[in-house]
């Protein structure tokens, strides 16, 4: 937010000026949150990605072709710089080991030493450089083509394109899919193109293979680019609900209309959130809002759908909500045995699987070993699209896959075919860079691992409570929740019919007679 309000009004003693627009009511309680924080000066902490191999790679590469350097001289260069201060022996060596593709097979892959690694050599000897001592290691580039291989091939910034889907048998193009929406596709999840059902089968390289199905979607079928929740303002909302339950507690909806008037907030604002957390409380109780102390679990049995529906209310973000569902879903397949279909949203996530299939996330959850999460995370990662895109990603980065060289440039496309062939043979590595680099980097910056241990650190100490409940319909706090699986929001007013039935069915429920049309954040 102060980023981009920041950009506004250009000129010297310009004021700047920016509004919110809220589009629900979960969007209103983060944005009443956000704008009172702002106000107070609150920033979200930087979080400083460290010991990166890929750039590390592309460092000491670029240090090897300028000229032969002491390898001691290379690892201080390196050190000397806030993200790998703590870059270790053992990170040396397999950074080392990757660039002079001292691994077995690694040339029959294509992928060619970037430099050399050796003892300088006696006077006499038939690689010697005056310049530094006799038995110093030390390093320099290899092949001929080295400077132009980096200058063309440099670079931070991963490429991206659009797959086509094709339908298996048929063999006809029915449209096309960002990669990154193949992020949250597992096989057998139902999406929507083109105004038709497709089930997602698997991708080779570029192409995405589907069955057509009359089911109804398991996923949302739009793809936005916008910003996700943070870590740090979600557990401020956390904290913000929790004070906001104590006040409704103590003196009813007055009072909380009265605190909430403190937030920079209109006066529309100001019932729409009271009324949104009264409803809640009514319909599910207390305990059914999570706090900076409690984590929210809503079951409910769709008998209709024959499906058993999980609401997990763990405001954390998008990034950690990402990262436990993964956790979750890989558990209670494992308890389940069958398939399980997560959906992400920044303040929780669902999980669904047949109704005949029982399992007790909230007992999952207090169950996870805040240990175990990385080695869970790899475990449930393998063989996902998301997996394969960062390995190309990372792969790219590192300059095993060559986006330029001798004229020809691979397209993106191209690219993820090659990581493709790659993947499996650098999975049977040992500690490979370019792998561990991989993980590191969906575990780290795309599914918040550090948050994820950390709340479930809290649960383990009993700092944090998992509190379940099983419930007919949606609650008020769940109901953005429950439509990421409800209705194909592609199309808007199939989305506000499922918040309206879900809201009518709570009005039903707590025998409101005010009886109002539910209709956006009102």
């Amino acid at each position: 937010l102060l980023q981009r309000v920041g950009r506004a009004g250009h000129r010297l003693g310009e004021t700047v000026e920016g509004r919110v627009v809220a589009l629900d009511r979960d969007e209103l309680v983060e944005c009443a949150v956000m704008l009172k924080k702002a106000e107070e000066g609150f920033v979200d902490r930087v979080f400083v990605p460290e010991n990166a191999y890929d750039v590390a790679a592309q460092q000491v590469y670029g240090i090897a072709i300028n000229a032969v350097r002491p390898e001691s001289e290379v690892r201080s260069i390196l050190s000397r710089a806030y993200p790998y201060r703590d870059f270790t022996d053992a990170d040396f060596e397999r950074l080392f080991a990757y660039l002079t593709a001292d691994y077995e097979g690694l040339e029959d892959k294509n992928v060619y030493a970037k430099i050399w690694r050796d003892t300088n050599d006696p006077p006499d000897g038939e690689f010697h450089h005056e310049e530094f001592p006799v038995g110093e290691p030390l390093i320099g580039k290899r092949g001929r083509m080295a400077r132009v291989i980096y200058m063309t091939n440099i670079g931070t910034i991963p490429d991206s394109f659009t797959c086509d889907v094709y339908v298996r048998g048929e063999n006809s193009w029915v449209g096309n899919l960002d990669e990154n929406y193949l992020d949250t596709l597992e096989k057998g999840d139902v999406f929507v193109l083109g105004g038709d059902n497709f089930e997602f089968r698997y991708r080779r390289g570029s192409k995405v293979y589907v069955d057509r199905t009359s089911a109804r979607p398991t996923v949302p079928s739009w793809f936005s680019e916008r910003l996700p929740l943070s870590y740090d303002l979600g557990r401020e909302i956390l904290a913000f609900q929790g004070d906001l339950l104590d006040r409704l507690d103590s003196g009813g909806v007055p009072a909380v209309r009265d605190w909430l008037r403190g937030f920079p907030l209109d006066e529309s604002s100001v019932r729409a959130v009271a009324r949104t957390f009264d409803e809640q409380v009514r319909y599910a109780g207390p305990e059914s809002v999570a706090t900076d102390g409690r984590i929210a679990v809503e079951e409910e049995l769709n008998r209709e759908e024959y499906r058993r529906h999980f609401y997990v209310h763990s405001n954390y973000g998008r990034r950690f909500n990402d990262g436990l569902s993964r956790l979750v879903a890989y558990h209670c397949a494992r308890q389940a045995n069958t398939n399980v279909q997560v959906a992400v949203a920044d303040n929780g996530f669902s999980v669904s699987m047949p109704l005949n299939r029982k399992v007790d996330v909230a007992g999952v959850l207090r169950s996870l070993d805040p240990e175990q999460v990385g080695p869970d995370l790899r475990s449930a990662l393998g063989g996902t699209d998301l997996l394969k895109r960062y390995f190309r990603i990372n792969a790219t980065r590192s300059l095993m896959i060559l986006k330029r060289y001798k004229g020809y440039e691979k397209s993106a496309a191209e690219q993820q075919v090659s990581s493709e062939m790659l993947l499996s043979f650098a999975q049977g590595l040992d500690e490979f860079a370019v792998m561990e680099e991989t993980y590191r980097e969906i575990l780290e910056d795309k599914l918040n691992v550090a948050g994820v241990r950390e709340v479930l650190t809290a649960i383990d100490g009993g700092e944090i409570e998992v509190v379940d409940r099983e419930v007919d319909s949606p609650s008020p706090r769940a109901f953005g929740l429950a439509t990421l699986m409800a209705s194909d929001v592609v199309l808007a007013e199939d989305e506000s019919a499922a918040l309206k039935a879900f809201h009518e069915r709570v009005m039903a429920e707590i025998g409101d007679e005010e009886g109002t049309a539910f209709a956006g954040v009102e």
